[in-house]
C-alpha cells in the first residue's frame, strides 16, 4: 500500500527528482547509477549502466561528489530495461532537458545523488529502517518474484520495518 502511494504520487509530480525515484523503482537501479546516465547509454528500450556517482572528503573536508567511468561492481555493467508502460519517462526527461549530456539535469546541472535522497526523506513517511532488516526483507520479496521493487524499496527507502515490506503489496 505504501509503495502503491509513494508512485502514485511520484507520477502525478513529474519533476527531474520524481522521474530520477521514478526510474530507480521500475528498472532497480542505484541511485548513483541513475544520475550518472547520460543520452547515449539509452538505445531506446534499456540503459547501459557502465558508471555512477560516488562521494567522498575532498581536500578541503568537504564532501566531493564525482562520477566514476565503472559501476559499483561488475555485476553491475548490465543493460537495465526500461518497461515499455514507462517509457514516458525518458520523454519527459528529455522534454525537460533537451540539451544536457546527462539524462537527468535540473537547470543546467548534474541531478545529484544527495538531491535525490533529500527529495526522497522529505517526500515519505517510510524512510528510516535498519540495513539488517532491509536485508531480511529483500530475501523475502525476492522468493515472492518482486526483486526489482524491492531492491528499491532496500535501497532508497528504507521503510520503518520488515513487517511493513512483508505485509505491503508491492
Amino acid at each position: 500500500e505504501e509503495m502503491d502511494k509513494v508512485m502514485k504520487y511520484l507520477q502525478e509530480n513529474p519533476d527531474m527528482y520524481n522521474l530520477v525515484l521514478t526510474l530507480i523503482f521500475v528498472t532497480g537501479l542505484r541511485i548513483g547509477e541513475a544520475v550518472s546516465l547520460k543520452w547515449d547509454d539509452f538505445d531506446g528500450t534499456g540503459l547501459k549502466i557502465q558508471r555512477t556517482e560516488i562521494k567522498f572528503k575532498g581536500d578541503n573536508g568537504a564532501m566531493t561528489y564525482e562520477i566514476k567511468d565503472f559501476p559499483k561492481t561488475e555485476a553491475g555493467l548490465r543493460v537495465a530495461v526500461i518497461p515499455p508502460n514507462f517509457s514516458w519517462i525518458l520523454k519527459r526527461a528529455k522534454l525537460m532537458n533537451p540539451f544536457g549530456e546527462f539524462i537527468f539535469e535540473q537547470d543546467g546541472e548534474r541531478v545529484m545523488t544527495y538531491n535525490v535522497s533529500h527529495r526522497l526523506k522529505s517526500e515519505s513517511s517510510i524512510y528510516n529502517r535498519s540495513h539488517d532488516s532491509c536485508h531480511r526483507a529483500h530475501e523475502i520479496c525476492i522468493g515472492e518474484g518482486k526483486l526489482t521493487q524491492t531492491r528499491f524499496f532496500c535501497r532508497v527507502l528504507n521503510a520503518r520495518t520488515l513487517d511493513n515490506i512483508a505485509n505491503a503489496n508491492i
